[in-house]
């Protein structure tokens, strides 16, 4: 599946897991690790006008990525990273 599929389907995962946080953009990268295992990294933007998430749902939140994965048939491990809407220069605008 390409890119624009896994995250779409990951953006409607997270949503419903993240809020009443409101996820502004969401990247995705297919990378090799360390390891030269293929991974999917995922740079999760929260807009910042919302609330802040909450250390129990960031730390949730590789667990319902990787449902969202298995339902697609990838099996490659999601690195999912949480910056806010102003960290990120092109999310910003």
């Amino acid at each position: 599946m390409d890119t624009d599929g896994i995250a779409s389907a990951v953006r409607r995962a997270l949503s419903e897991h993240v809020a009443p946080s409101i996820i502004k953009d969401l990247l995705v990268f297919q990378e090799t690790d360390a390891d030269g295992e293929n991974i999917l990294r995922f740079q999760v933007v929260i807009d910042k006008s919302g609330p802040d998430l909450t250390a129990d749902k960031v730390f949730r939140a590789t667990g319902i990525v990787r449902g969202a994965l298995v339902a697609l048939n990838d099996t490659r491990f999601p690195l999912l990273t949480f910056p806010s809407s102003d960290e990120i220069p092109e999310a910003a605008a």
